[in-house]
């Protein structure tokens, strides 16, 4: 299962940082595949994060 979270300005500072961290590691566990954008790649950069994802994508799919 894929989580993806678009990171703004407020998760510049540290406890945000550490909170991120806390509850990624939490979903990691709990089998889940986080992957994470900033606002800034999402609105300049529409394309690479869409073959970011198609190619995080396809892997979860391949078969091992």
């Amino acid at each position: 299962m894929l989580i993806i979270e678009l990171d703004g300005i407020t998760h510049d500072d540290e406890v945000a940082l550490v909170k991120d961290n806390r509850r990624e590691e939490r979903l990691a566990k709990a089998g889940f595949k986080i992957v994470r954008f900033t606002d800034e790649e999402v609105l300049n950069n529409m394309d690479g994060v869409l073959s970011e994802l198609e190619r995080i994508i396809g892997e979860i799919e391949a078969p091992p």
